[in-house]
């Protein structure tokens, strides 16, 4: 994503007055979104078998990811109902806390990721990276291997970037 889709980026971000992130602009403009999903889908050099995305954000964008990449799509949803039985097929991870310091309980079908699959996980935002250290963990669980995650936002730290090759459109302090 060049200079000229990073200014607009940037230009359709809000804070709110709570000093939470608004990124309602990104989703209005359809040659924004469609430069995001570029760019999120080419972050990384490695091509992926599959795309992964964490339910809500991370899923819409995975989806469009996976779709411009011509690959799967795998779904990581966020288990409400706590750890009872949802059937054998459900693999469950969870998350350390989160920037709100919730835990939260991942959950991944068996039969969306083969063996060996090479999983690019998309995101929006990256903060303490918990949900994404899920997802890695249910992946390897599935057998699969993580080649990275791309976010439009990076707000982690070093250790978890590295840990995750985490790769972005945008870091927290350009907004």
């Amino acid at each position: 994503m060049g200079q000229e889709p990073t200014s607009r980026l940037r230009a359709a971000f809000r804070w709110r007055d709570d000093h939470t992130a608004d990124p309602t602009g990104w989703w209005l403009d359809p040659r924004l979104l469609r430069d995001v999903v570029t760019g999120l889908a080419t972050l990384h050099d490695e091509r992926p078998t599959i795309v992964a995305g964490i339910v809500t954000r991370g899923a819409v964008l995975g989806a469009l990811a996976a779709q411009h990449l011509d690959v799967g799509f795998a779904e990581i949803r966020k288990d409400r109902k706590g750890e009872g039985d949802h059937g054998s097929g459900i693999l469950r991870r969870a998350t350390p806390p989160d920037y709100a310091q919730r835990d939260l309980m991942l959950t991944l079908s068996r039969r969306v990721l083969r063996p060996r699959d090479r999983v690019l996980l998309v995101d929006d935002w990256i903060a303490t990276g918990a949900q994404a250290i899920a997802a890695q963990r249910l992946i390897e669980d599935a057998e699969a291997e993580l080649l990275g995650v791309a976010v439009i936002v990076d707000a982690t730290t070093a250790a978890v970037r590295r840990e995750l090759n985490v790769r972005c459109l945008l870091h927290e302090r350009q907004l």
